[in-house]
This record gives C-alpha cells, structure tokens and sequence, in this order.
C-alpha cells in the first residue's frame, strides 16, 4: 500500500514539474553543494556533505527528469 502511495506521489510531482516547466523553461541549480569530500575524510564529517546533496538532487529523480533535460527530446522512464 505505501509504495502505490509513493508512486502516486511521484507521478503527482513529475506532472506538476511539467506543468510547471512547460517546453520552454529550465530549473538551474547547483549538482553539488561544493567541493567533495576528501578520500580520507572520516565518515562523520562526510555525512553533512550528503545530507546537503539530497535536497539538489532530489527533484530531478523523484519526477523522474535528468539532472540535464532538452525540451525537444524529453527523457521520462517508461514507469511514470
């Protein structure tokens, strides 16, 4: 039952970012929120680094969008 929920929901966001979007329109923001982590760098002061990836990366995912969209050939995944 949660996952009907959870694909409804995601269905219900792609629409509204279409919407939204239009043909004609970008979303710029940032695909990282700065420079990476070091290879050495422990793991608790990675974990800020990717809880601020998140919010970035999110919308593009949960609408089912590339981070990189042309309008003239939009890119949906068959599922949604």
């Amino acid at each position: 039952m949660q996952a009907r929920a959870a694909v409804a929901r995601r269905k219900e966001l792609a629409a509204r970012l279409d919407a939204l979007l239009g043909d004609d329109a970008a979303v710029l923001m940032p695909a990282v929120p700065g420079a990476a982590p070091r290879l050495l760098t422990p793991p608790e002061e990675i974990e800020p680094f990717y809880a601020r990836l998140g919010p970035l990366i999110t919308p593009a995912a949960c609408a089912g969008m590339p981070q990189a969209r042309d309008s003239a050939r939009p890119c949906r995944p068959p599922w949604l």
